[in-house]
């Protein structure tokens, strides 16, 4: 079985919704009945948290899966969500110019583009479909970390009452300047386990490269995190998180 067809499933397992998250964005979206973007949304916990609190919600994903869980989700909770099944990279294919009020990439997702070009083109289209003094809120790993300390897996993530781990490795490609991220989906069911492993590569991308970008995209101002609880960024933060204002 496709891997990501068996990770849609376990999804929210393995990403609950986080606390420190959903507030971090409802702060910097102070408008009511504001409108909001999850780009890169995966079953679209936040998408739909945001939306039962009355806030216009459109979420958008690369994998149909994943697209298909947010639409099954939010039936069940009566709630209205825009989705597309589409790539971060051409927003303005399926959103106007000055939409939203907030638009937000989080879970490490802009690194899967795996070049600086395609990432200043998705950055760039994010601000055209954001409203003028709307923002932009990213989260990646902070890879200065990472680079610095050879860092070579992230912490495994484990329910043991849903018999789900999931093992996290990096193995950083000097060369071609890209971690190669190596997952494995272990499920355990009635005594029977199976395994679904999977490998894509990420652009490693420092703090000061995705202000670069977002200056290079015309947000005017950027502010940089180190955890969605607000704290400074350091190079030692576990995170890195940037909300930037057109």
């Amino acid at each position: 079985m496709d891997f990501y067809s068996e990770f849609s499933k376990y999804y929210d397992v393995v990403f609950p919704t986080g606390k420190a998250q959903l507030n971090f964005i409802q702060k910097n979206t102070p408008q009511k009945n504001a409108t909001i973007l999850d780009i890169a949304c995966g079953t679209g916990n936040y998408a739909i948290a945001l939306a039962e609190k009355g806030l216009n919600v459109s979420a958008i994903d690369l994998d149909e899966e994943m697209i298909n869980e947010v639409k099954e989700k939010a039936k069940l909770k009566n709630t209205q969500i825009n989705t597309y099944v589409g790539n971060m990279m051409r927003l303005n294919e399926y959103f106007k110019e000055n939409t939203f009020d907030t638009a937000f990439c989080i879970g490490n997702s802009l690194v899967h583009l795996t070049d600086l070009v395609d990432m200043q083109e998705t950055l760039d289209r994010i601000y055209d479909i954001v409203k003028f003094n709307g923002r932009l809120i990213i989260q990646i790993i902070n890879y200065d970390r990472i680079l610095k300390d050879k860092i070579d897996h992230l912490p495994t993530i484990e329910s043991k009452e849903e018999g789900v781990k999931f093992i996290r490795n990096y193995q950083y490609d000097e060369e071609q300047h890209l971690i190669n991220f190596n997952t494995e989906l272990v499920v355990e069911k009635e005594g029977k386990k199976e395994s679904y492993t999977n490998s894509v590569p990420l652009y490693p991308l420092k703090s000061q490269e995705l202000v670069n970008l977002l200056k290079g995209a015309a947000f005017k101002s950027i502010d940089i995190y180190g955890n969605f609880l607000g704290e400074v960024y350091s190079e030692d933060s576990y995170a890195t998180i940037v909300v930037a204002e057109k």
